[in-house]
């Protein structure tokens, strides 16, 4: 059963420039070396990018038979190598396809050097000029791991895979930053070894977590884009790539911390309890003004409470001083009345009695009227005859 291939990671080193030996002999044979060969054929001068990211001008030696750029490979194998070579190469199917195909068919029609120290083999990959051209002037070769360009060494592109060539892919292609004037701030941690967990960053007084990542194009660190940087008050156009160490002292430069509480008090404990001692020494300083105001305005309002309170009880007064001198009013007029009422009742009273005892002697004289009447009918009665005789 064949084992499932793994991507392998990345590694990024530090290059130093190598002092051949003094007085020590010549250093041990390589294992394996790698020369490249490169002949410009075409009609015009070339540039040349490897990974290493150093572009070389290479002047045309122009071949009318060619018209194109020959880069050659050779390969160089120890003897230790050379059985673990072909060892490989018989195990190779038929169907092998890529460089591994190339160095079987190579090997199999005898394409190649061996000697009891080795063994070589040159592999020759041709770029033609059309081709060059029908891409715009410049290709990246991958099999070489080049570029090739017509360009200039001054306008030649990056290599892709450079550290360069990455950092500015990376800024091109970031989808956290745009050019449309917004603004933009992407934090990325590349941790390949995965010895730190997540960051924490304070903005705003709120926190957010940042997941380190693992990368095979990027080595170990903390990689900030941004735009619009203000430069002395001066907006700088553009976007902008910084990469930083991934260490703890990087990191808490850039505001990222290991601990949500360290994030939360931006990691100075202290002087988090400072401030918030100055925000409740200025809470209080809001409060006692608050209270001296509130006084104020109370004292003003008892104030003006009391003098409407005077005013009313001022008028108040004098509206019982009216209404007890209505009263008194009315009460002498009732009083007028009542005696004009008794009075009038004394006078009806007397009237009355006048006419009770007038009626009284009227029927007093109706008494001695009728006897005297009836009298003097009788005396009338008696005396007739005495006037008819004579």
């Amino acid at each position: 059963m064949q084992k499932e291939q793994t991507v392998c990671p990345s590694y990024f080193g530090d290059p130093e420039a190598a002092a051949r030996p003094v007085g020590e002999g010549l250093p041990p044979p390589a294992l394996i070396e790698m020369k490249y060969q490169i002949y410009n054929h075409t009609g015009s001068d070339i540039t040349v990018v490897s990974r290493m990211g150093i572009p070389s001008t290479m002047k045309q030696d122009y071949r009318p038979a060619f018209r194109n750029v020959l880069i050659r490979v050779e390969l160089v194998f120890s003897a230790q190598l050379r059985e673990s070579l072909d060892s490989i190469l018989e195990r190779a199917s038929d169907t092998a396809i890529g460089n591994l195909a190339i160095f079987k068919a190579a090997r199999d029609a005898g394409r190649h050097n061996k000697w009891a120290s080795g063994a070589s083999l040159m592999l020759d990959f041709k770029v033609s000029e059309e081709t060059l051209r029908e891409h715009g002037g410049t290709i990246y070769h991958h099999e070489t791991d080049l570029i090739i360009t017509f360009c200039d060494v001054d306008e030649a592109p990056l290599h892709p895979y450079s550290r360069e060539g990455i950092r500015k892919n990376n800024l091109k292609h970031n989808p956290f930053v745009r050019d449309d004037g917004s603004f933009g701030y992407h934090i990325e941690i590349v941790d390949n070894a995965g010895l730190y967990g997540k960051f924490y960053i304070n903005l705003n007084n709120e926190i957010w977590d940042i997941k380190p990542t693992k990368s095979n194009l990027k080595k170990d660190g903390i990689y900030v884009t941004s735009n619009h940087k203000s430069v002395g008050g001066r907006q700088m156009p553009g976007k902008l790539l910084s990469e930083h160490p991934l260490t703890i002292e990087a990191a808490q430069e850039l505001g990222l911390f290991t601990s949500y509480s360290d994030a939360l008090t931006m990691g100075d404990h202290s002087g988090v309890r400072k401030k918030e001692l100055l925000d409740l020494e200025h809470s209080n300083k809001l409060l006692s003004a608050d209270l001296i105001r509130q006084k104020q305005e109370h004292e003003s309002w008892m104030q003006r409470n009391e003098a409407m309170l005077s005013e009313k009880e001022r008028a108040y007064k004098e509206q019982d001083l009216a209404r007890e001198a209505r009263i008194r009013e009315l009460e002498e007029a009732q009083n007028r009345l009542e005696h004009q009422m008794a009075m009038e009742k004394l006078t009806l009273k007397d009237l009355y009695d006048q006419k009770a005892n007038t009626r009284k002697d009227t029927g007093e004289i109706l008494k001695l009227i009728v006897p005297v009447a009836t009298g003097i009918v009788a005396i009338i009665g008696l005396t007739r005859p005495l006037w008819k005789k004579s």
